[in-house]
């Protein structure tokens, strides 16, 4: 009896090890902010000089980040574009006046270097930093490079996805400039038409019931399915000759089916679609309704929602990323085949729609399983810390028992 316990007490003592470190898995931490950054919109055009560079900072930890700051280095060709517009905050609180940056051959390349404070980041919430970089030149190519990188007061979970770069490229004036605008599911549960009547009364509609309360009462439930609706369009003034949609989709949600041209991870969180010989022409050049020809196509795939997804919630993290194939001559447009699950149309005018975009699940509250109370945001726990506690638990009851057996004389 004695030998088992003392067994006993060694194996506690090892859970005693193990359990804190599966608790403690920065992933699950909790006490921890957990900062990301990502840089969207970096190729620019001179003849849209509306089109911002964003910046987005997530918070995926559990507790709110505190004191959060951005950092933006980098350099710009000074003689293309003006390092002063490239500015994510209303005012910097700390500046290194750009300067000549050294390179091998004369150049006007200055170095940029500027700190400024974010609002603090509850957990599971996320900020969208813009900068509107004016141009000076007529010029293509790669014009800049920036490095994006966040801080905060505490200790951060996972301080990999604290930085992210970028070059900034300008694109030229006869290149497609490809689009995607995302809608969240279901966020939005009807999308009025462009113009007209139509137009008047739908947002009169939803004006009345609230578009918010319509989305929350539409909202998918745990291991109900919903729809991703996304648009990815051609507002440049050249021919796009395909296109790469890469989906991501937030935790606790997966693909509900699979689409020809689509490669799924194994996990069914994230596709890879690529269509070749799907063109779409510049807006300017998409005229006539009733023929097909398109600039813009509206996307729809179906999601499952994970049976112990948490209720009622905000899911984040979803990422949509277009990336424009090389157009050469595409003979017989009007003879191209749309996937079957895209409706071809006319590209918009989204203002800040850029190459990337972010979207959320809604999780609707399940009967019985969530109290009443604001939604929940960011990830669960998981089992990771679950069971670590559980090993710690064990490894502290065998570990007591084994003390308390008189061991023989």
């Amino acid at each position: 009896m004695c030998t088992r316990l003392a067994a006993a007490g060694r194996i506690g003592a090892v859970l005693l090890l193990l359990g804190p470190t599966l608790a403690a898995d920065p992933a699950y931490a909790t006490g921890q902010a957990d900062l990301a950054v990502e840089i969207d919109g970096a190729t620019l055009r001179g003849t849209d000089p509306d089109k911002a560079v964003v910046v987005t900072v997530v918070n995926r930890g559990t507790v709110t980040a505190r004191s959060v700051r951005l950092r933006v280095t980098g350099w710009v060709d000074s003689e293309v574009m003006n390092p002063a517009t490239l500015r994510f905050c209303a005012a910097d609180d700390a500046e290194t006046v750009p300067s000549p940056r050294p390179t091998a051959v004369p150049s006007l390349q200055v170095s940029i270097d500027r700190t400024c404070a974010v609002a603090d980041l509850p957990a599971g919430a996320s900020t969208a930093l813009r900068a509107t970089p004016r141009t000076a030149a007529n010029a293509t190519g790669t014009v800049g490079k920036l490095t994006l990188t966040v801080s905060h007061a505490g200790t951060d979970a996972r301080p990999a996805d604290n930085a992210a770069s970028s070059s900034l490229t300008l694109a030229g004036p006869a290149e497609q400039d490809l689009y995607v605008r995302a809608w969240s599911v279901p966020a939005e549960v009807a999308q009025p038409p462009e113009t007209g009547a139509g137009a008047t009364q739908v947002a009169a509609a939803f004006a009345a019931v609230g578009a918010v309360e319509a989305a929350r009462a539409a909202a998918v439930p745990p291991g109900g399915v919903g729809e991703l609706r996304f648009e990815v369009g051609n507002r440049g003034a050249g021919l796009s000759g395909g296109m790469t949609v890469v989906v991501r989709l937030p935790d606790q949600v997966r693909f509900a089916e699979t689409h020809p041209g689509c490669a799924y991870g194994t996990d069914h969180r994230s596709a890879t679609c690529t269509y070749l010989d799907l063109p779409l022409v510049p807006s300017v050049d998409d005229a006539d309704p009733g023929d097909r020809v398109y600039s813009a196509l509206r996307f729809s795939h179906l999601l499952r929602v994970a049976d112990s997804a948490p209720a009622p919630a905000t899911l984040d993290g979803g990422l949509l990323r277009v990336t424009p194939v090389a157009a050469g001559y595409v003979p017989g447009l009007e003879a191209v085949a749309l996937p079957g699950n895209s409706t071809g149309l006319r590209a918009r005018d989204y203002g800040t729609a850029g190459e990337a975009a972010r979207f959320e699940v809604l999780v609707g509250a399940a009967a019985g399983t969530a109290p009443e109370g604001l939604p929940l945001t960011g990830r669960s726990p998981g089992w990771p810390a679950v069971l670590g506690l559980l090993l710690t638990t064990l490894g502290l009851l065998l570990a007591h028992l084994s003390r308390r057996t008189p061991h023989p004389a």
